[in-house]
């Protein structure tokens, strides 16, 4: 015979658990309870009765007085309850005395899925409440997964799918209702954020790698900004050590400014096709000249050459749009070549007249 119990039920008069006994049609019901501790108990009745059934007509079982089991509980088997058709029913017990006097219910216990918006209970053969849960209730179904539930028409409805998206790219998100909660798994190195401040771990934040490498130094010598309106002139220089190979030719040239806040103030891309390859690999270049349509947002010249281990960088443009990195009082000035990034943070700007201000 196999069972199932449902434990830990608190009363009034006892402590009750269930443990059935399945057949085709019928099941055997063990209903256990703690011992009333009034000295005139002469014995028990079980009460069970269909949910939403009238107090009084709940089937009366006489359980008499059993002997304590070794935990000091009582306990009796309810013979052959119908559980055809997926029937719910609702068990209480009583105790009565000689004179036949009878207790009020335990509380009662369910056999079968309890409607969770649907008030249903019995105090005596004759007094219960009855009532349906206002729609808009929070219920419970038992399921994580299939999202917060609300009672409508006396029904516990699903709020449909749980979405476990964590907005992380390198997680593979999923939902155990074993568990009770969504589940988030990766990678080594997989996070669900990270703020480093290094602008050359963005992408790599955002795509919840924390373990991607920070940027090689970019050592600056001259940044100055000359200018105001639509005139203003940038003239950078710099120096940087990669930790790997880099070849604009084949990635492009990606270089930007931002605010020390790390807000993004000027960006231009070169495209691979941009620059021209001289010195056997040691210099790559790309110019403008004369032509403004050929600048691209402004930029003129960007300019890398290879000296003793090191690239020496050279950045020339020109234009309104160098407007918010003329006000800036302190800047970040980042190059990136595919997955090599070097970057300068923080370099502080100062004017030295009305038109002509150094970041160092």
């Amino acid at each position: 015979m196999r069972g199932w119990r449902l434990c830990g039920i608190r009363v009034a008069l006892a402590v009750l658990s269930l443990l059935l006994g399945a057949r085709a049609d019928a099941a055997d019901v063990m209903v256990r309870w703690l011992p009333s501790s009034g000295a005139s108990v002469a014995g028990y009745n079980i009460r069970h009765r269909l949910a939403r059934a009238a107090c009084d007509r709940a089937v009366v079982t006489n359980a008499g007085n059993p002997a304590p089991g070794s935990d000091g509980t009582l306990s009796f088997v309810v013979p052959r309850v119908d559980t055809t058709n997926g029937k719910v029913y609702r068990f209480a017990v009583t105790s009565y005395t000689s004179d036949g006097e009878e207790s009020a219910f335990s509380n009662e216990v369910t056999l079968g899925p309890r409607n969770p918006c649907e008030v249903d209970r019995c105090y005596s053969p004759t007094s219960g409440d009855r009532w349906l849960l206002p729609d808009g209730t929070s219920c419970d179904d038992s399921s994580f997964c299939n999202g917060a539930e609300t009672c409508s028409g006396g029904a516990c409805v699903n709020g449909g799918r749980r979405n476990c998206a964590d907005s992380v790219a390198c997680t593979v998100d999923t939902c155990d209702d074993g568990l009770g909660r969504c589940v988030h798994t990766g990678p080594r190195g997989c996070c669900p954020a990270c703020d480093s401040g290094d602008p050359c771990q963005d992408s790599a934040c955002a795509a919840g790698d924390c373990m991607a490498p920070p940027g090689d130094e970019l050592a600056v010598s001259r940044l100055k900004l000359m200018g105001a309106g639509d005139r203003i002139k940038l003239a950078a220089r710099g120096s940087f050590t990669p930790s790997g190979p880099f070849d604009p030719t084949v990635t492009g040239a990606l270089l930007e400014f931002r605010s020390a806040a790390g807000d993004l103030l000027y960006q231009a891309f070169i495209a691979a096709s941009g620059f021209r390859v001289g010195d056997n690999g040691g210099r790559f270049r790309f110019k403008a000249g004369r032509d403004e349509g050929a600048a691209v947002a402004g930029l003129r010249i960007l300019d890398l050459r290879r000296q003793q281990g090191a690239w020496l960088v050279t950045a020339m443009a020109r234009g309104a749009g160098l407007a918010s990195v003329r006000a800036a009082s302190g800047l970040s000035w980042v190059l990136r070549f595919g997955d090599t990034c070097v970057r300068r943070m923080d370099t502080q700007c100062a004017a030295l007249t009305s038109s002509v201000s150094v970041c160092r």
